[in-house]
């Protein structure tokens, strides 16, 4: 995982595990795993604070357009 990077990758006895992360630019949080001695050890970075300004919209069966405002630091549009 590019984003995750272990800075104290190995060791004998008691101690402690550093790691660092890259910014996460998405939307999206993201899951990485750190085997300790083998016991995983979850960590979940959030993913970057997004809002529309409405949560759907109701269109007749006419043509027509519409919009809706987005409230974000990320790179979009992503389409999913």
């Amino acid at each position: 995982m590019g984003w995750l990077t272990l800075t104290t990758p190995t060791g004998i006895g008691n101690g402690a595990v550093a790691w660092t992360l890259a910014p996460n630019t998405t939307p999206f949080s993201r899951v990485g795993v750190i085997n300790v001695s083998g016991i995983p050890y979850i960590v979940t970075q959030r993913g970057v604070p997004s809002s529309l300004s409405a949560p759907s919209a109701l269109v007749t069966n006419s043509a027509g357009t519409g919009q809706v405002s987005l409230t974000t630091v990320a790179l979009w549009p992503n389409g999913t």
